[in-house]
């Protein structure tokens, strides 16, 4: 049993890359709370190479942090948890997140078009703009019907998941404030993979990506899990029978380049 999903709360969201807001917010920025979660970063994933600073900040200021790991480009939120999300956590306290997204080596750190840096902006805010929890086990899709994030990649929505493929450690911090701090993995997904979900549930397909190995790095090339053989299922109560070794000191390994997938409605 997966105790970090909460049933009531799974479902999805639909955003809009690079949308205009009907009305600009003001700023909500919280310079200690961006010294925790960059210490944090720094604490567990190497020192901070560069950082993404929006233009144009709505309703909180949302800046990302890149850090060049052996096996990726990482890039983490840091902004999201400066306001708390709605509703509270099990002992009662705010709930706040920071979202991070891992891309291939050999790209730019900010992914072909820009679209991993304007995804992370968008669901960091999507929660204090809507007034909607952004957390483990929610889908999101990119419009009605999902339209690709850029021509470039197959990537039409997301699975918001506990992270993987990160050191032991990383998934939760203390804020300045005492309040915890969770670290979301935002995973990019294509079209069949979202109609997966909305299917058999979040769950399901989230076996399947553990099964594929699919982890921190969000390849555009690898192959959809939903057209993956037998062999490449969990057994009931077993291990992963392909591509789902666990790397010495993190939570999990992303799996090698596949084929691409394609989005559609």
């Amino acid at each position: 049993m997966r105790t970090w999903l909460d049933p009531t709360r799974a479902g999805e969201i639909v955003v809009s890359l690079r949308e205009q807001p009907e009305r600009w917010e003001p700023v909500a920025a919280d310079w200690r709370a961006a010294r925790a979660v960059r210490a944090h970063v720094e604490r567990h994933l190497g020192p901070v190479e560069a950082l993404f600073v929006e233009r144009r900040p709505d309703r909180v200021l949302i800046t990302l942090l890149h850090v060049v790991r052996p096996e990726a480009h990482v890039l983490v939120t840091c902004g999201m948890s400066s306001l708390a999300m709605p509703g509270r956590t099990a002992d009662g306290r705010p709930r706040r997140a920071e979202l991070v997204l891992g891309l291939p080596r050999g790209g730019p750190p900010g992914g072909d078009g820009g679209w991993p840096i304007d995804l992370l902006t968008t669901l960091a805010r999507h929660p204090h703009k809507t007034r909607t929890p952004l957390e483990a086990g929610r889908t999101v899709a990119h419009g009605v019907p999902p339209r690709p994030f850029a021509p470039d990649t197959p990537f039409c929505g997301a699975l918001i998941r506990p992270p993987v493929g990160v050191p032991d450690g990383f998934e939760r911090f203390a804020g300045d404030d005492g309040a915890p701090v969770d670290l979301l993995l935002v995973t990019p997904l294509v079209a069949d993979e979202l109609r997966l979900a909305r299917r058999l549930g979040s769950l399901v397909l989230l076996d399947q990506l553990d099964a594929a190995a699919v982890g921190l790095v969000a390849d555009s090339a690898r192959r959809p899990v939903t057209a993956r053989g037998p062999s490449a299922r969990r057994p009931p109560g077993g291990t992963p029978t392909s591509g789902g070794g666990r790397a010495a000191g993190t939570r999990s390994r992303s799996s090698p380049p596949r084929t691409p997938g394609r989005c559609g409605s």
